[in-house]
């Protein structure tokens, strides 16, 4: 049991499992007792849950991931990359660096530059979360592109490859797990801004505009339930994804995969 309690030690399967248990019970006594009197207790969080379900929350459940799904994966990802793989090609990085520093402007400029450009409801919603998502993913890769080995480059040279070949050899093919890890925190961040995405068009419904309607009612057992969907659903999507990148990218290293 010491090992539990010292530094970069590892515990066993078993350990595992008790201390999961251990949490768990933990969790829930502090939830049940703890003498805070806005907390909603778990059996009004359950009731909540209930009649969310009752008024459609599969429904919103829905909405919600075809956004993140058409945001993410058919937009972000694929331009994210794209972008990120110019970068290794001076004339294109000014404008990509530019891209990527725009993840510290307020989001609220950003939903007015596109109403100029006359998007609204469903676009202006997926646009939006595409564009979050989009320029942290692309300031992760370009860093990793700033920290590619120049071994690497000088392999290629000797190997009498052209830079384009290095490129997707050693780069875009060698690389391609850790860019794919380096884009789960990103859909996260994305997931964690439904309330603000989905509330530019809230005729279609979804997660995020079943918290505005909970917050405005000030429903704290209703804001609970819904945080507590939200943040199983987000930590199934990392889970799911991390494992799917194990099986994809069976032969990566072990540290790239457990990074």
């Amino acid at each position: 049991m010491r090992a539990l309690f010292r530094p970069f030690e590892t515990a066993t399967n078993t350990q595992k499992r008790l201390l999961m248990v251990f949490w768990i019970v933990a969790g829930y006594l502090v939830w049940q007792y703890w003498p805070g009197y806005l907390i909603p207790r778990p059996g009004a969080t359950l009731d909540s849950l209930v009649s969310l379900y009752e008024r459609g929350l599969a429904e919103d459940l829905k909405v919600s991931f075809w956004v993140i799904a058409r945001a993410g994966f058919f937009i972000a990802f694929p331009v994210g990359c794209i972008l990120s793989y110019l970068y290794t090609i001076p004339f294109f990085k000014p404008p990509i660096l530019l891209y990527a520093s725009m993840r510290n402007i307020m989001m609220n400029a950003l939903v007015a530059a596109f109403m100029m450009m006359r998007l609204g409801g469903d676009q202006l919603k997926v646009l939006t979360m595409a564009f979050v998502i989009s320029v942290y993913f692309v300031s992760s890769v370009i860093q990793r592109v700033d920290d590619f080995p120049q071994a690497k480059v000088n392999h290629g040279i000797t190997m009498r490859m052209s830079r384009w070949q290095i490129l997707w050899n050693h780069f875009i093919r060698g690389s391609l797990h850790t860019v794919c890890y380096d884009f789960i925190p990103c859909l996260g961040m994305g997931w964690a801004m439904l309330s603000f995405v989905e509330g530019l068009a809230r005729n279609e419904g979804g997660l995020g505009d079943l918290m505005l309607q909970v917050d405005k009612i000030t429903s704290y057992s209703g804001i609970m339930a819904l945080a507590i969907v939200s943040g199983a659903l987000g930590f199934g999507m990392w889970f799911g994804l991390r494992s799917l990148f194990k099986v994809l990218f069976k032969y990566a290293t072990q540290v790239a995969v457990k990074s």
